[in-house]
């Protein structure tokens, strides 16, 4: 199989540590591949996935999969993994933080875009954002006890990946201060195999894209 990935995805990094929690990881190549919203993607891009999106995995017999919750889906079912819970409350439970997370992600994208317009930024807009962002941390911060108590599966993996956005793009945002209890959690697991040989990136060190990673504090005391 072949991953089209990026560290600075939080969505391929999803599907990276599901492909080592299901030890796939040495049969999947990945193939660094960097995408941004201001620039078109190359034609190589287009002819795996039209959307020109990443997370992809092309499968040994030639079919592509895209959408990270499509792939995670597919890799847990066809290896008979337990990544989305071993019964119904369980499953049910996973397939909620999932939600949350791959919802954060996608606001946390839309607030940095909004944010890089400039003196063009709209202040209204931004606020909805931040009152999202502050409201689904909170939740998760809240909710992270009940969270524990499940076996280690696709909301926990899509929960770490959002917080390690925060890291990379928001690192100034100090949000282990505001939510402990969830900085605590995601201590706890951070030395789980699959998360440390998963990273998420650690700086945007990349001079190629012209979005740039706000700087901002959004959450208050």
């Amino acid at each position: 199989m072949k991953l089209l990935w990026s560290p600075r995805s939080p969505f391929a990094r999803k599907v990276a540590i599901v492909l080592h929690e299901l030890n796939l990881q040495d049969e999947t190549t990945k193939v660094l591949t960097n995408l941004a919203l201001p620039i078109t993607p190359p034609k190589s891009i287009l002819e795996v996935n039209p959307l020109g999106k990443i997370p992809a995995l092309i499968l040994e017999n030639g079919k592509v999969l895209m959408d990270s919750r499509v792939i995670c889906e597919y890799l847990n079912s066809s290896h008979n993994g337990s990544l989305y819970g071993t019964d119904y409350e369980a499953n049910t439970t996973h397939l909620i933080w999932q939600s949350l997370a791959d919802g954060l992600n996608e606001t946390l994208l839309l607030w940095r875009t909004e944010i890089n317009r400039g003196d063009t930024k709209s202040t209204a807009i931004c606020a909805n954002f931040e009152t999202k962002v502050g409201a689904t941390m909170a939740h998760l911060n809240t909710n992270i006890q009940q969270f524990r108590q499940e076996k280690f599966g696709i909301g926990h993996i899509a929960t770490l990946c959002v917080l390690g956005q925060l890291d990379f793009r928001w690192s100034s945002s100090e949000w282990r201060r505001s939510f402990p209890e969830l900085a605590a959690w995601a201590q706890d697991v951070s030395d789980r195999p699959s998360v440390k040989e998963n990273p998420s990136a650690v700086e945007d060190s990349s001079t190629a894209f012209p979005i740039k990673a706000p700087q901002i504090q959004f959450f208050k005391e």
